[in-house]
């Protein structure tokens, strides 16, 4: 995962609680950490959604990069077929565009490649009918973030597990250089309250390597380290502390306290 990426706004790309908070710790509100995930193509980013201050875990994944290629060139068929055949044959269009995608796949696993060309066929003729170009245009582009949708949901299984689907959001990022587009798949991995810490130093984060426990850890004067661990959804009572002498510094409890959080489960 080495492309370099424009900066999201995650709370932009998930959906917070209808639950509006209250003003936060500013040691709260700029709370981001961004670790390397279970392996190399995942990150696991925890932050605070500052619209309900809850402590958000999530984790994204690079998808194959085949995806954007065959969700555009489906598109792209799916105007050309309605256009050279009329509007009126949603059967005609459906079936055609089913065996494009197919063929236009032929690179990626078959059993995704056929999932989604079945989903594509069984949009358009749910679609009710197609009577200008801009509504060809428009279920071409719907068939298009159908694919995506789709290709987000089975990459945790190498796009080839209808089982093991999982709810994910689809994230389209450009590249800060030149180039095509890339595509991310996100899923929120664990929620929980942000905790009422009594201080204003800055905080450290660290999540396990799937994401769902944290450590939260600051430094108190210039003997101690305190934190505290996640518990289930919410957090345990106990704020910890590690003393600091001449064989503990602070940069090593923190390193320390990060790789505890890794090997949580």
């Amino acid at each position: 995962m080495n492309e370099t990426f424009e900066v999201l706004h995650l709370w932009d790309i998930f959906p917070g609680s209808e639950d509006v908070a209250g003003p936060l710790a500013p040691e709260l509100e700029r709370l981001v950490s961004v670790q390397p995930g279970a392996d190399d193509q995942t990150l696991q980013i925890g932050f605070v959604d500052s619209r309900d201050g809850s402590l958000v875990s999530s984790a994204f994944r690079v998808l194959p990069q085949g995806l954007a290629p065959l969700a555009d060139e489906a598109r792209l068929q799916i105007i050309d077929i309605g256009a050279k055949n009329g509007f009126g044959d949603l059967q005609a269009l459906a079936g055609e565009a089913r065996l494009q995608i197919i063929d236009i796949g032929k690179h990626l696993h078959p059993s995704f490649v056929s999932y989604a060309a079945e989903q594509v066929e069984n949009l358009i003729l749910s679609s009710g009918g197609i009577g200008t170009v801009g509504e060809l245009e428009s279920l071409a582009g719907e068939a298009r973030l159908q694919i995506i949708d789709i290709g987000a949901s089975f990459s945790s299984s190498g796009l080839t597990n209808l089982k093991q689907m999982v709810t994910v959001q689809a994230v389209e990022l450009p590249a800060v250089e030149a180039g095509s587009s890339h595509l991310l798949e996100g899923h929120v991995v664990a929620v929980r309250p942000a905790p009422d810490l009594d201080t204003e130093a800055a905080l450290e984060l660290f999540l396990s390597a799937d994401g769902s426990e944290a450590i939260l850890a600051w430094q108190e004067g210039d003997s101690e380290i305190r934190y505290l661990e996640s518990q289930d959804d919410g957090w345990a009572e106990e704020v910890k502390v590690l003393l600091l002498n001449e064989h503990l510094s602070a940069a090593l409890a923190l390193e320390l306290l990060a790789e505890r959080a890794r090997n949580a489960h």
